[in-house]
């Protein structure tokens, strides 16, 4: 090791020894060590400095591992008073009470005195959720509202997963239980479900009125006037949904009927025959409706029949004007399928296969 000299200075006429420089004397025995207790030297101060810091951090961590529970799962409205025949809607609503989340789960079970007509999931342009639901067991439907979802690449702080289009049937206490819940925070994945928020409706019986006698007039002989019956005509069927922005409507007609009006128009009609008409459809994004009527020659019409045809952008085949994993899924269960589809807007195209092309036009507008 370097020996260190020592070296005496005067100071008032008298000989003093130098102050030692300790952090040099330090540094001179350390460089001296072995390679091996050098080692050991920096891992033992590491640890000592480094250890206030953890122990410090730590606890500021852990009381913040703990997220708050804040949010519901609730049904919208909670009650209400209805009577047997009715139907109501009701909301299936996610708050993450100021919190973000990402993925949600509860177990629905509607009471025997209530039926499902409709389960609709909300689009997310509407507030909806937009959850991806793993497989059909945790899709939520009709006969099973009960759901496990999350939202892919995002997160939402409150939103409606689904509305159900009950029917009353029977008198009584009509319930929607919610259990077994579920409400993931979006920051760490904590759970931060508060409550369950179940629904409860009175269901009364249909009172029938008591009739009450009043005179029967004696009747008088008036002719009743003759007013012509004009059968109302037919929509052939046609595709609910599609990508297309026109098509030609076609339908079937009495003999009786001269004219048959879409929209108020019969300017565009035309009658292959003298029982058929057709109207060529200029189609635009999102919903179409065609209301049709007929009239005979002496100005009488039928009563309304009508369709509704919904234009979807390509690759949107779930209709919620987002092209994400649904649309996806939904296309890769119908892949290379020949005419037998799960879900007839898988054919972009509308060649009859669902191919490579198909895949190329669903791509292009996937995120979009």
């Amino acid at each position: 090791m370097p020996k260190i000299i020592s070296v005496r200075t005067r100071y008032k006429g008298k000989d003093t020894e130098p102050t030692e420089n300790i952090l040099q004397s330090l540094w001179d025995e350390f460089i001296s060590l072995d390679r091996f207790l050098k080692f050991t030297i920096v891992i033992f101060l590491l640890i000592a400095f480094s250890t206030p810091f953890i122990v410090a951090n730590k606890q500021i961590f852990i009381p913040n591992a703990a997220a708050n529970k804040t949010a519901t799962i609730s049904v919208s409205p909670p009650s209400g008073s209805y009577s047997i025949g009715q139907q109501f809607i009701v909301n299936l609503v996610i708050s993450g009470g100021g919190q973000a989340f990402n993925a949600a789960q509860a177990a629905v079970a509607v009471s025997s005195n209530l039926t499902v007509q409709t389960l609709d999931i909300v689009p997310a342009p509407s507030g909806g959720c937009n959850f991806t639901f793993p497989n059909q067991k945790a899709t939520p439907t009709p006969g099973n509202p009960s759901f496990a979802g999350a939202i892919l690449n995002g997160s939402s702080t409150q939103c409606i997963l689904y509305s159900l289009t009950l029917s009353a049937n029977g008198a009584g206490t009509g319930t929607i239980t919610l259990s077994k819940g579920s409400v993931k925070a979006y920051s760490n994945n904590s759970e931060i479900l508060l409550s369950l928020q179940s629904g409860s409706y009175t269901i009364n019986p249909v009172v029938s009125p008591t009739p009450t006698s009043t005179p029967v007039p004696t009747p008088t002989s008036t002719p009743a006037p003759t007013i012509a019956v004009v059968p109302p005509p037919t929509i052939d069927q046609q595709p609910l949904d599609t990508y297309s922005i026109s098509l030609n409507l076609t339908g079937a007609k009495d003999i009786i009927v001269a004219s048959v009006y879409i929209n108020s128009d019969a300017s565009l009609t035309t009658y292959p025959t003298s029982t058929t008409w057709q109207y060529p459809a200029t189609l635009t994004l999102a919903s179409n409706t065609f209301i049709v009527y007929g009239q005979d020659n002496l100005g009488n019409k039928s009563s309304n029949v009508s369709i509704t045809i919904n234009v979807h952008r390509p690759g949107d085949i779930n209709g919620d004007s987002i092209i994400d994993l649904t649309d996806l899924s939904m296309f890769g269960t119908d892949w290379e399928n020949i005419g037998n589809l799960n879900y007839a807007l898988s054919d972009m195209n509308n060649d009859g296969l669902i191919d490579l092309t198909d895949f190329s036009i669903l791509a292009k507008a996937y995120g979009n």
